[in-house]
């Protein structure tokens, strides 16, 4: 098998495409036990994706999406799929509104009210505001 440069990057939710075929060196996930880093000529696999940020370069430029939780899977063509509940690009993030919301959730109990604090916090890391630790 020849070396792979890049890999095919595609991430999406249930209402639509938030990364559509995107050539990139490498993405980081967000996993159940921390971060993976998947680089070209990667084995196939798939595993489960936490509320957290996934990374990657594209055209020279860093991007940053905050995701719920979902699915990730590595082909063996060099195809990356990312499927989540919910996504928000960095530039999308209005950090006023995030910790609002965090300010809402404030006492809440159960594992909706801490994933929905998990996901709100990766949309601040995403937009690197203070508050997303």
């Amino acid at each position: 098998m020849a070396h792979r440069h890049n890999l095919t990057l595609e991430l999406a939710t249930p209402t639509g495409r938030i990364v559509d075929n995107v050539e990139v060196a490498g993405v980081e996930i967000p996993g159940l036990l921390g971060e993976i880093g998947i680089l070209p000529d990667h084995e196939p696999f798939c595993g489960p994706v936490a509320e957290g940020v996934v990374r990657f370069v594209e055209d020279g430029a860093d991007r940053r999406i905050a995701v719920g939780r979902g699915f990730y899977e590595v082909d063996d063509h060099g195809l990356v799929r990312v499927l989540v509940d919910r996504a928000c690009d960095a530039a999308d993030v209005d950090a006023a509104s995030v910790r609002s919301a965090l300010a809402d959730l404030a006492g809440e109990r159960g594992e909706g009210a801490a994933r929905d604090e998990a996901y709100l916090r990766a949309q601040l890391r995403a937009a690197g505001a203070a508050g997303g630790d």
